[in-house]
């Protein structure tokens, strides 16, 4: 075993210049976080903005809707629930509420839904209904997110880790379009920034205020203020790529047929882009993506590193057991996906597909709690509230130019704004089917949104090295704003010089527990990452940041061994499965006992573990 201790004393820089550390800040609850006044008034906020929603509905009748919604939330932090977040929620169901209170409205208005829906959106003017309504979801998550987001950001700065030195778009911290290079904020400017942003957003909503220009004013600050949180679990890495390029469209226009269409074909590229890196890669490795194990594995991880409370997990682990159910939802997903041009053809498909998509992101969260609801979602409101079709099959031209191009008399400044969202969608277009960010991690917002596209299976040593099992000491935490995200796809295993390396030195500041579990697979490369020489034989490397006991590497050494002893078909035996996820939870268990909660957690100093085949002896 190899042991490196982290030196405490360390200096570590903090917003203000002096060196300290802030790891006391990192993920405690908002009632001990030192901003519950901030807490309170985010709450509150909440509240009034459905409200507010809802004017043609009486205020006695959307108070007993909230009342029953709240309820609802209520009786979902009590399955187990150790998240910290409102009344014991997480963010992305408080964001979830309003967007389903619009979403919903705009849908009945196709006669998809109960008449008393219908007046939820009524009031709002039809040209401008989108941008008012997807700024109205913006303030309200950005006000719901900033307490927890105020708190990330101090540890950022704080935390002497190099990947959190950068700022940029996406997680490798990309200048944003490419080109544009984010500067690093003070905690005070981060914070100040945060809470403009939230009010901007706001009064952008109200009907006066709806104006490119003011979009157009928010988007620089809203640039840079993505920029700043890295792999932030709500709006870093891709969760919060669409929403800086919604905005850029709507800085251009807000009203004109052409800006929503483009935007439609943007978002489109988006998931047929995701979908043909699942259907290459399928090609690629000779497997198929939508094959059950492929679910199932990514199910199974994020057991490990972004587990739920008790319903959740049981409903996660109820379908892995099932690979025909496995195989079924893969199948539904991918197929959403290739199927997101319909809502191009015709009006009802374009409200089928954008409800579905917002179903689709809710489905993700609840079984692998990846927040693509709170800042990807609201631009899916363009397929409800502006479904008018691109295309005529039954015109003499295909393509419906009345809302594709400005019309014939359209004064030359139209033009030219049309002329500039065609060169963003132009460029996404490219970025996306040339799959440049595959090779190149960028230019982010632009991509073609590789993710989970490797074709896995848990049991099989023919794929490259992607079977890593990665425990994280934030546990339920990690489904909430504010926390790091995305360290199953890191790790010690990769060379410091790739993309996806997170180097000892950096592994023994994490302020939380941590331990990877990678099985060695087909190849010395991993997404272009290469593997360290030292590991490149193992067949099995453990990696934390804390002592392990005996009892959790007994525990790893029989759910690693029962793995290498597998065979790619007891992905389909529901016995094997079953055994799989008993080992697991043993695992997830003895884990857990090292995970020391509030000041004594920073008492156990911080060592660099590394474990290799030795282990299986």
């Amino acid at each position: 075993m190899t042991t490196t201790k982290h030196d405490a004393s360390a200096p570590k820089l903090s917003s203000r210049g002096s060196f300290s550390p802030d790891n006391r800040l990192y993920g405690q609850p908002l009632a001990s976080s030192g901003t519950p006044a901030a807490s309170r008034a985010s709450a509150v906020l909440w509240l009034l903005s459905l409200m507010t929603i809802s004017k043609a509905c009486t205020p006695a009748l959307m108070g007993a809707v909230v009342a029953g919604i709240f309820f609802v939330l209520q009786l979902l932090s009590l399955t187990g629930s150790v998240y910290e977040c409102f009344w014991g929620v997480p963010e992305c169901y408080l964001a979830l509420v309003p967007l389903f209170f619009i979403a919903f409205g705009e849908v009945c208005k196709f006669g998809f839904g109960p008449d008393f829906f219908v007046g939820i959106n009524g009031t709002v003017p039809d040209r401008r209904g989108f941008a008012m309504l997807w700024s109205l979801q913006l303030a309200i998550v950005l006000a719901i997110d900033w307490p927890a987001r105020v708190k990330y950001y101090r540890w950022r700065l704080s935390s002497g880790i190099e990947r959190c030195r950068g700022r940029g778009l996406g997680l490798h911290n990309k200048p944003a379009f490419g080109f544009i290079k984010i500067p690093a904020l003070s905690a005070e400017s981060f914070d100040l920034l945060g809470a403009s942003l939230a009010v901007g957003f706001a009064v952008a909503s109200w009907p006066s205020m709806a104006h490119p220009a003011f979009f157009a004013a928010l988007f620089l600050p809203f640039l840079v203020y993505c920029g700043q949180l890295g792999q932030e679990t709500a709006l870093g890495e891709h969760a919060g790529l669409l929403a800086p390029a919604t905005l850029l469209f709507l800085s251009l226009s807000i009203t004109s047929p052409w800006v929503f269409s483009l935007l439609k074909l943007y978002i489109v590229s988006l998931y047929v882009g995701a979908a043909c890196g699942k259907l290459i890669t399928s090609f690629y490795q000779r497997k198929a993506w939508w094959s059950a194990p492929t679910l199932q594995a990514y199910l199974f991880g994020a057991l490990c590193s972004r587990p739920g409370d008790s319903f959740v997990d049981g409903l996660a682990r109820f379908i892995i057991e099932r690979p025909p159910l496995c195989m079924l939802l893969a199948v539904g997903g991918l197929g959403l996906e290739l199927a997101t041009p319909l809502a191009l053809v015709a009006a009802p498909f374009s409200v089928l597909i954008g409800s579905s998509l917002i179903a689709f992101h809710f489905g993700v969260y609840l079984l692998q709690g990846i927040n693509f609801i709170s800042y990807w979602a609201p631009a899916l409101f363009v397929f409800i509230a502006n479904p008018a079709p691109l295309v005529d099959l039954g015109g003499a031209t295909w393509l419906r130019r009345d809302v594709l191009m400005p019309a014939d008399d359209a004064d030359a400044l139209e033009w030219a704004r049309w002329a500039a969202a065609l060169l963003v969608l132009t460029t996404q277009l490219v970025c996306c089917f040339s799959f440049r960010e595959v090779t190149t991690g960028g230019p982010m917002p632009f991509t073609c949104m590789p993710v989970f596209a490797i074709v896995a299976n848990v049991f099989d040593d023919s794929v490259p090295y992607c079977r890593t099992v990665h425990f994280s000491g934030l546990r339920s935490k990690m489904r909430c704003c504010g926390q790091i995200s995305c360290l199953e796809w890191l790790g010690p295993l990769f060379g410091d010089d790739t993309d996806f390396s997170c180097p000892e030195a950096d592994v023994v500041k994490l302020p939380f527990p941590v331990m990877w579990v990678s099985f060695k697979g087909a190849g010395a490369e991993w997404m272009g990452a290469v593997l360290k020489p030292k590991y490149q034989d193992n067949t099995l490397s453990v990696f934390s940041n804390r002592s392990l006991p005996d009892e959790l590497l007994s525990a790893v050494r029989r759910c690693s061994q029962f793995i290498l002893d597998g065979t790619p078909d007891d992905a389909y035996d529901r016995a094997k499965v079953r055994e799989l996820l008993r080992l697991q939870a043993a695992c997830k268990a003895e884990f857990e006992k090292i995970v020391v909660e509030g000041d004594d957690e920073m008492a156990a100093m911080p060592v660099f573990v590394s474990r290799g085949d030795s282990l299986l002896k």
